[in-house]
């Protein structure tokens, strides 16, 4: 839609340039009319799209497999209260690990099993910071959707 936009804008027709995912490839197509191309070059989303560093003007699919997933394929739910944690092979402040589940847009919604960790030495907690990354540590910007976390205190138990 961005695209069609922009091809709007400058005064052109919208179909003169199309892009579609086919599924069972994994791959864009391009189709060109009008004299239409599209550069690439020095563009980072072009990996996501498949397409290598050149100017394309000819029909046809991207020469790669897309990489719509930008190599992310483990969410890291954090949490500031932890003074270090593991969640799989994660740690740190890292308060659950998980993959989501769900089509693009969908609700993620997710059940873990209790488990319990180590909170800062605190006597009252007044305010507590989530956030979500990618195995890479990177953030995920989930779109100003809301992210609700639900927690349960126990108090540590000395043998």
């Amino acid at each position: 839609s961005a695209i069609s936009a922009g091809i709007t804008a400058n005064g052109d027709d919208p179909t003169n340039l199309v892009l579609v995912a086919n599924q069972n490839t994994q791959k864009f197509e391009f189709t060109f009319s009008g004299g239409y191309q599209v550069d690439f070059t020095g563009m980072a989303i072009r990996t996501l799209m498949g397409a290598n560093s050149a100017v394309y003007s000819v029909s046809g699919p991207m020469p790669n497999v897309a990489a719509m997933t930008n190599s992310v394929n483990t969410w890291l739910l954090h949490c500031d209260l932890l003074n270090g944690g593991y969640a799989g092979r994660y740690q740190g402040q890292v308060l659950y690990q998980f993959t989501p589940d769900v089509a693009p847009g969908g609700s993620i919604q997710r059940s873990p099993q209790l488990t319990y960790s180590l909170v800062r030495s605190a006597q009252s907690v007044s305010d507590v910071r989530f956030w979500l990354t990618d195995q890479q540590l990177r953030p995920i910007n989930i779109n100003g959707e809301p992210l609700t976390v639900s927690l349960h205190f126990r108090p540590l138990k000395y043998s």
